[in-house]
């Protein structure tokens, strides 16, 4: 939510309504799902997926995601990306 907090910066919070859910039985996966509700009927679903193993606060494919990213911002111009 924060990083669409910063690409959308003019929408901000507001409205915005979270749960958090903890379920013991899925010990190999994170799974994130964000649903955003609009005007008119827009109606727009993302589910991810990351394996990890029990216990860990993250996935390695997190790790390599955020190294590609580090690694890609050597290019960008001094400031914030969103990559």
């Amino acid at each position: 939510m924060a990083g669409g907090a910063i690409a959308a910066h003019n929408l901000g919070f507001d409205g915005v309504m979270a749960r958090l859910v903890s379920d013991p039985k899925m010990i190999d996966w994170h799974v994130v799902e964000v649903e955003a509700i609009g005007p008119d009927g827009f109606n727009v679903t993302t589910i991810r997926k990351n394996p990890a193993k029990p216990g860990a606060v993250t996935g390695q494919l997190t790790y390599y995601s955020f190294l590609a990213s580090i690694k890609e911002s050597i290019y960008k111009p001094v400031g914030v990306h969103i990559c």
